[in-house]
């Protein structure tokens, strides 16, 4: 009889929990979003006495199992719409099962490259990220010069079919330019990209050159991506200065250290790599030097 009291004790104590589990339940602060998605879980208060370990099923393939929580975060960070299960003390007929129960908008990455196609100081600032999913974006160009903070927009509206047209071509003045990139969408997904954009002025090749008043013979043409070649030749023909360099650096000498003597020179000045618009490809000209 003992045997079988025990027996009636212990399926009483299972229906118990069994039953106190039955009103566990969990929610979460959001429901829908945009990646990367926070979405903080909480667990009814009723399971603390009754809970001793937990099973989470996101939907998206990942997983965690907790001792004794209440409080669990996950990240989504893809888009789409999620089943959330919740599993309790390893009773998967006791599983609480929500369907359907995120859902994640893909946020489009702001980020862009730029490229100078045409003289002028002609711009075109390219997105990077491809729009998968249907419905409207809104791209926002903005342009600020950083010098006197004068400043110029551009907005277009961009689906999966028109992407091309979110690509801004643009003059832009000489200066350094803070470029920044918003996009947002109808449900509320944005994000921001920054880029600084140097804008050189024209660049003049000097014909006269005073070694004992000028620091250097420099050409810079404010551009790391651009090496130059630059070769200077005598009366003679005969070379007597050379330097491949994102900055030709010229103090008047030889390349083996002796002064040159006053006189006109004749250089060759052309783009090694980095210049997509050819503009040191062969120049020359004279260059008058005085001591």
């Amino acid at each position: 009889m003992a045997y079988f009291k025990r027996i009636q004790i212990g399926l009483f104590l299972l229906f118990i929990l069994l039953k106190g589990m039955a009103q566990v339940d969990f929610t979460a602060d959001f429901t829908e979003g945009c990646t990367p998605l926070s979405v903080l879980f909480t667990i009814s208060p009723m399971a603390a006495d009754t809970v001793e370990r937990v099973d989470w099923y996101f939907g998206s393939g990942d997983t965690i199992t907790t001792q004794n929580p209440d409080t669990i975060t996950h990240v989504f960070r893809e888009s789409g719409v999620f089943t959330v299960v919740m599993v309790l003390n390893g009773y998967r007929s006791e599983a609480i099962v929500k369907e359907n129960y995120i859902t994640v908008h893909r946020t489009v990455r702001s980020v862009f490259r730029y490229e100078e196609y045409a003289e002028g100081n002609n711009y075109r600032f390219i997105p990077e990220d491809t729009i998968t999913d249907p419905g409207s974006y809104y791209f926002q160009w903005s342009y600020i010069r950083l010098s006197d903070s004068s400043e110029r927009f551009n907005y277009y509206n961009v689906n999966t079919s028109n992407q091309e047209s979110a690509i801004d071509p643009v003059a832009l003045d000489t200066g350094t330019w803070r470029v920044t990139l918003t996009i947002e969408d109808e449900y509320g997904c944005s994000s921001h990209y920054s880029e600084i954009v140097n804008v050189p002025p024209q660049i003049l090749i000097p014909n006269i050159f005073l070694p004992a008043h000028e620091v250097n013979y420099i050409i810079d043409p404010k551009n790391i991506n651009t090496v130059l070649k630059f070769q200077v030749f005598n009366r003679n023909g005969l070379l007597v200065f050379s330097q491949t360099s994102p900055v030709i650096n010229w103090d008047g000498k030889t390349n083996s250290g002796s002064e040159l003597n006053t006189g006109v020179y004749f250089y060759i000045l052309e783009s090694v790599s980095g210049d997509p618009l050819r503009r040191f490809q062969s120049r020359e000209g004279f260059i008058h030097l005085y001591r």
